[in-house]
């Protein structure tokens, strides 16, 4: 850490007072943080729904906004199948705990950003936390999936749990076939503030045919 120098200071640090040392990535992640606040809308509701949208589903709010292109290559580690961009999408932000601020993204997946990935920055500490996708949709010939999830507090501790359900679809190999639900589950990831992910999971459902 850095002290300060003797004399009058207009930082309201008195003379001796440590000045805090932040290290190139702190202010790049800070910088980071500004930018996707500035772009996405924080979500207000006690239970926030998080789905990956289609194509026609505008008014869904799951869409976002596109992050800048100097940020893009932040993101091309976690996502190395990034065509040119656009590809990463500022959705909303929330609270995931104290000092917690969590931000969903719309992010690259099989075939397009159809991923809802949610990284949680450690205000306190000064870094992120493992990102994880949480929901997100796509097929592949006669199979299809959907993942949503669910961002509460489910355990009253102040921290948002994560509930997640999958269900996979086969439409049959004709146009007259019927749809069938193959699986069909669902998972509670409690928060544990003591991990550096999210803590456990429990699955709470899991019906397969």
């Amino acid at each position: 850490a850095l002290t300060s120098g003797c004399g009058t200071r207009d930082d309201g640090l008195a003379s001796g007072q440590e000045v805090p040392a932040f290290s190139v990535r702190e202010v790049a992640d800070s910088a980071l943080v500004a930018h996707l606040k500035s772009l996405s809308p924080p979500f207000s509701r006690d239970t926030v729904h998080i789905f990956s949208p289609s194509l026609n589903d505008a008014a869904g709010g799951m869409h976002g906004q596109a992050i800048s292109s100097d940020w893009e290559r932040f993101f091309q580690p976690f996502y190395p199948g990034m065509a040119k961009g656009p590809n990463v999408f500022a959705v909303g932000w929330l609270p995931i705990g104290p000092d917690l601020p969590g931000f969903i993204l719309r992010v690259p997946s099989a075939y397009s950003s159809s991923g809802m990935a949610l990284w949680i920055y450690n205000e306190k500490d000064r870094h992120w936390l493992p990102p994880r996708v949480i929901a997100d949709a796509f097929g592949d010939g006669t199979w299809s999936f959907q993942l949503d999830a669910w961002l509460v507090d489910r355990t009253d501790d102040g921290y948002r749990d994560l509930v997640q359900r999958r269900t996979d679809w086969d439409v049959g190999m004709t146009s007259t076939d019927a749809t069938t639900i193959v699986a069909d589950s669902t998972y509670w990831t409690f928060f544990q503030s003591a991990f550096v992910q999210w803590g456990w999971q429990m699955e709470g459902r899991g019906d397969e045919e």
